[in-house]
């Protein structure tokens, strides 16, 4: 497997995949929606803001953090905008 690495990603040559590396960490806590923290245990499966009314599975809510860290990353707006 071809790979080269960038100071802005990683890009995956073979299936022509940018993979931009985020921090995971507070993922879970944090709301996808408004961003305030919502502290849980780790066995609490379910995300639910009592500030925003947000509710979905944690794994999901994280999900979309990681999504959102990335789609603000640098290199992912350059590449948009190399796109045009």
């Amino acid at each position: 497997m071809r790979h080269r690495d960038t100071p802005r990603g990683h890009f995956r040559e073979n299936a022509g995949l940018l993979v931009i590396p985020v921090k995971a960490s507070g993922t879970s806590q944090d709301c996808s929606n408004c961003g305030v923290k919502v502290p849980k245990e780790l066995h609490v499966r379910w995300h639910d803001c009592s500030n925003c009314g947000c509710s979905l599975d944690r794994d999901h809510n994280a999900a979309i953090n990681i999504k959102n860290r990335a789609v603000g990353h640098s290199a992912l707006k350059a590449k948009s905008l190399r796109a045009r």
